[in-house]
C-alpha cells in the first residue's frame, strides 16, 4: 500500500511537470540567426521574427543557425541545434526560468505584442495618433558619443526632424527621407545643455507647439555604464536567450529608454 501510495505521488508530480508542456499549443519567433525553414504543409518559407509555429508545423535548423521562441507564458524556447523538429520537440528546447521578474514581464509584453489583435503591429514601439518617434523614448538617458533617432515612416516622402535645447528657443531642423538619424556629440547644437526635445512632422513648417516632443539627457560612458549595469541581470538573460550585445542595446533603448 505505502509503495502503490509513493507511486501515485510520483505520478502526480510527473503530470504537473509535463502539464505546461502540453498545454502550449502555438509559439512565436522572437530572433532568428542564419537559415530556419518553417514547413507548413505543403509550403516552406524562411522564418522571420513574428512568425508562429503551430502544433501541427514542423521546423527545419541548418548549421550555424538558431531561433528563440516565446509562449503565451513569456517562457522562452532556443532552438540552436540543426535538426527537424516537430512541434513537441521544439518544446524540448525550454529555457531554464528567468533569474530576473523584469525578463519574465518584458517577454510576456512581446507575446501580446505579437498576438494582439487589430490594430498595427509595435515590437518595440508604440504608435499614437500623428506621434511618429520610436527611439529614443521618452525621457530617454543617451550615451553623449552620438545620437541615434528612429521614427515612423510609411513612404519615401521627405521628414523633417526638429531638435531643440530644453533650457531654450534654439531649434535644429533637419530634411531625410528616411526613417532614422544619426547625430555627433561634435553638432553645435549639443555642446552647450544636456537635455534636449525631439519631434518628427511630414510638414517643413509646422506650429512645433501643436506636436508631441519626446525629451532625451545626454550622459556620459561612466554613468551610462552605471546605469546599465542596473540591468546585468536581465541582460544575462537575454544573453542567455541568444541575443547578441547590438540586440540587447536595442532593447535597453527601445524598451527603458537606455541608449547607447
Amino acid at each position: 500500500m505505502e509503495k502503490l501510495s509513493r507511486l501515485l505521488k510520483v505520478i502526480i508530480l510527473f503530470n504537473l511537470c509535463i502539464q505546461p508542456l502540453n498545454a502550449q499549443n502555438r509559439l512565436c519567433i522572437y530572433n532568428t540567426k542564419g537559415s530556419v525553414v518553417l514547413e507548413e504543409n505543403p509550403i516552406k518559407k524562411e522564418i522571420k521574427k513574428g512568425d508562429f509555429i503551430n502544433k501541427k508545423d514542423n521546423v527545419k535548423v541548418a548549421d550555424k543557425s538558431q531561433i528563440t521562441a516565446l509562449d503565451e507564458s513569456g517562457q522562452v524556447y532556443l532552438i540552436d541545434k540543426p535538426g527537424n523538429y516537430n512541434f513537441d520537440k521544439l518544446l524540448l528546447f525550454r529555457k531554464k526560468e528567468a533569474t530576473t521578474g523584469l525578463t519574465s514581464k518584458y517577454f510576456k509584453l512581446v507575446w501580446q505584442e505579437m498576438t494582439q489583435k487589430g490594430g498595427k503591429k509595435v515590437i518595440g514601439a508604440v504608435y499614437r495618433g500623428n506621434n511618429l518617434m520610436l527611439s529614443p523614448k521618452d525621457s530617454a538617458k543617451v550615451k553623449n558619443s552620438k545620437i541615434t533617432l528612429r521614427w515612423k515612416a510609411d513612404s519615401l516622402s521627405l521628414n523633417y526632424v526638429f531638435i531643440r535645447k530644453k533650457e531654450s528657443d534654439e531649434v535644429l531642423k533637419l530634411a531625410t527621407n528616411g526613417s532614422g538619424l544619426v547625430l555627433f556629440n561634435d553638432n553645435p547644437i549639443f555642446q552647450q545643455g544636456t537635455t534636449f526635445e525631439w519631434t518628427v512632422s511630414k510638414e517643413s513648417f509646422p506650429n512645433l507647439n501643436n506636436l508631441p516632443f519626446y525629451t532625451f539627457t545626454l550622459v556620459d560612458r561612466n554613468k551610462y555604464k552605471t546605469l546599465k549595469d542596473d540591468y546585468k541581470s536581465f541582460i544575462d538573460d537575454l544573453k542567455a536567450s541568444g541575443l547578441d550585445d547590438e540586440q540587447i542595446n536595442n532593447v535597453l533603448c527601445e524598451r527603458f529608454g537606455l541608449c547607447e
